[in-house]
């Protein structure tokens, strides 16, 4: 399920990512539109598998894949989010100020 979400979750944020210019609202929304994608596939389909496999109801399933699945990687995956604009904007901030200098 997380490899089916790795694959949409990128066609996704390519459909919201901006384009030629670093907009950081537009990526920072791109990068959790990805994220949403790749945990809503990954628990879906743990879900799925709690349900066949434990006999579990599909409340307590995906509860379960929730629990097991996607809350563990949260807070992780907000920072490196996060990490990840921060330096896109610091090399394209170096890139700019190269430039100025040698003019």
């Amino acid at each position: 399920g997380y490899l089916l979400g790795f694959v949409l979750g990128t066609a996704a944020g390519a459909l919201v990512a901006p384009r030629g210019t670093i907009a950081t609202r537009r990526a920072l929304a791109a990068g959790g539109l990805q994220l949403l994608v790749i945990y809503a596939s990954g628990a879906s389909w743990l879900a799925a598998w709690y349900s066949f496999a434990r006999g579990a109801s599909l409340p307590e399933a995906l509860g379960a894949a929730l629990l097991a699945g996607v809350a563990p990687f949260v807070a992780w995956d907000a920072l490196k989010l996060l990490a990840a604009l921060i330096a896109v904007r610091a090399l394209v901030l170096a890139r700019y100020l190269g430039v100025r200098r040698r003019r």
